[in-house]
Parts: C-alpha cells; structure tokens; sequence
C-alpha cells in the first residue's frame, strides 16, 4: 500500500470505490461527501482531474470558508482503498462537526487495518512528519469525531491512542495526542 496525492490515474477505481459508498448511503449518486464535487462531475475524466487538482490546491489556496487541508490517498497498485484529510486548524464548524483529521476506507477494503494507518499518516502529519507531502503543522493534540453509532471508527481511534472527551449531538468527540 502507498499513501499518495490525489492522482487522476486512479478514476476508474475511485469511481468503483465510489458506487461502493452509495450502496452503503440512501442519498446516492448526487451527494457530494468529502469532495465537494458529484459523481457526474467526477464521471468524465476532464471533471475527475479537476477534483484532484481541487484537492491538491486545499492545502495552500482551500476554497472560501474552507480551512487548509491536505488530501492523501491509500492505493495498491492501480486499486483506490481510502482517503485521508488533515485539517491544518480548526473553524467553528470542524470544532463541532469535522475535527482535525476525516478518513474514508471503501467497504470492500475494510478491516484490514487501512484505516488505522490512514488515521497514523494525519496524526503524524499534525505534529510534524510529513512524509515527503507536507512540512509538519505543529498541532500537539488532534481533535477526532465518529458518529456515536460507528463501532469501527470508534475502534480505529482508540487503537491509535483517542481518549474519548464526551459524546455530543451523536458524535463521539476525541482527543489524540499526535506525537
């Protein structure tokens, strides 16, 4: 497995990985998730570079009312497994709803432990090992949030170090030291 930067290369699995998700979400194809960007959009291969320059470019130049965020990938070879995205500082509305660090794994791909590794490259990320992508951003504690009903990301947080701080609008809220 490597951890990448969203690369176009990898449409026709993202968008597999994709139809995956939907199977798992009643608001199918039109939502926008993580990306900001539909799957028509995505479709084409003109739309799917967009979004992968899109992402790229959130790290120095995000989107109005958007804080700077990095996007990394997990793919094995020409197979897109999961995303990471490591917030560089807190809003109001991470504060409540996102936190520092989101991650994705595609169904079919799960309990293999690439969400605990996704989870580790965005803690490290925070504090300071870039890993080639991203200078460290100095952030010592990172504030991580799942749906109080999410057994496997409740899982994957407390096995890298979360201590669980309180359980707020149906979001368990935790706090993980990055170094």
């Amino acid at each position: 497995m490597r951890i990448i930067e969203p690369d176009e290369r990898f449409r026709v699995s993202f968008l597999e990985a994709w139809d995956e998700f939907d199977a798992e979400d009643e608001r199918g194809a039109e939502c926008t998730g993580a990306f900001g960007f539909t799957r028509r959009q995505c479709d084409s291969a003109t739309g799917f570079a967009g979004m992968c320059v899109r992402r790229r470019l959130d790290k120095t130049d995000p989107p109005e009312g958007f804080v700077p965020a990095t996007m990394l990938w997990a793919v094995d070879g020409d197979r897109w497994l999961g995303r990471v995205s490591v917030r560089h500082e807190l809003n109001d509305h991470l504060i409540r709803f996102g936190g520092h660090i989101g991650y994705a794994v595609r169904p079919s791909a799960r309990r293999r432990g690439i969400a605990t590794t996704l989870l580790r490259v965005g803690l490290g990320m925070l504090n300071g090992v870039g890993l080639g992508v991203l200078n460290g951003i100095g952030v010592g504690e990172a504030l991580i949030l799942c749906a109080e009903d999410n057994e496997g990301s409740r899982r994957v947080i407390e096995t890298v170090g979360g201590e669980l701080e309180k359980v707020v609008e149906g979001l368990r809220r935790y706090r993980v030291a990055t170094g």
